[in-house]
């Protein structure tokens, strides 16, 4: 039973260090989709999950315990306990474990983060470039105006030649 336990803590330790940049991660997709930052708020739920859990976690032993007929009183216990106990040990962590992990790979936070921000990425260009666009027939219009006034043209270049096509 503690080599079970031995082997299940090696392969929970991966997502469970990885816990923290799971949530920075929701945390970031929020701020993508909605713009607002709420990192506290998901660090005291992600707190406030895990508080619950723990006392689910212990009232769940306790009864499947009293389920398998545990009495603290006998120095030997009996069979559907100790079956209890290897299922509560071994099996319970495992299925719990193989849950999570398909869980976790149908979990896609990081693609859409950047999907998101691709998307972002486009629209400010996009929007650069008409800001570009209307300056730069802004200043033809100015220049136009000064030239039929009879004035110098003194202005310069556009800025979409003076920047480059973004």
């Amino acid at each position: 039973m503690l080599a079970g336990t031995a082997i299940g803590a090696i392969g929970m330790a991966p997502w469970q260090g990885n816990l923290n940049a799971l949530v920075a991660e929701c945390s970031e997709h929020t701020f993508l989709q909605y713009g607002k930052r709420i990192d506290g708020t998901m660090y005291s739920c992600t707190s406030m999950g895990l508080k619950i859990g723990s006392g689910l976690g212990t009232a769940i032993v306790g009864w499947l315990l009293n389920f398998g007929g545990f009495n603290g009183q006998l120095k030997v216990q009996s069979q559907s306990c100790i079956n209890m106990l290897h299922f509560m040990y071994l099996w319970l962590p495992m299925i719990i474990n193989i849950l999570v992990a398909l869980l976790l790979t149908q979990l896609n936070v990081e693609k859409a983060n950047d999907r998101l921000l691709c998307d972002k990425n486009q629209f400010l260009h996009t929007l650069i470039r008409e800001l570009l666009c209307l300056c730069e027939k802004l200043l033809h219009r100015h220049t136009a105006v000064r030239s039929t006034q009879g004035r110098d043209n003194t202005i310069g270049t556009p800025f979409v030649t003076a920047f480059g096509n973004l």
